[in-house]
């Protein structure tokens, strides 16, 4: 019955979500490397190299407002 097939759904989207192993390494690689970059000096970031924009003033108030 149409009851039966929402009820289901609605289950299936409760179900645990499994990440493959190699996903996982590869989304901490990724994790590490921006945390290095950012204690390594915030100038290291591309976007604060080249020209002033918006998010390039934005970035550098809140690594100055954090002392980063």
């Amino acid at each position: 019955s149409v009851k039966d097939a929402i009820l289901k759904e609605r289950y299936k989207s409760l179900e645990p979500i499994s990440l493959l192993p190699d996903v996982i390494s590869y989304e901490k690689q990724k994790l590490k490397k921006a945390t290095s970059m950012i204690r390594a000096g915030g100038t290291s970031l591309p976007i604060l190299n080249y020209k002033k924009s918006f998010t390039s003033d934005a970035i550098k108030s809140l690594l100055e407002s954090c002392n980063i």
